[in-house]
């Protein structure tokens, strides 16, 4: 699935650490969610 490759790689890229816990997020994770966002509505345009 195409989708979740990509998620996979972004992941690599932005958070090569393990994830923090929940109450200790930095904004890049946010960051991140919103990227994905992005990137699944450009992959809905695509179809």
């Amino acid at each position: 699935y195409i989708f979740g490759e990509a998620t996979k790689e972004i992941r690599k890229e932005v958070l090569p650490e393990p994830q923090p816990k929940p109450f200790e997020i930095p904004e890049s994770a946010k960051v991140t969610r919103s990227k994905l966002k992005e990137l699944a509505l450009s992959l809905d345009t695509k179809k």
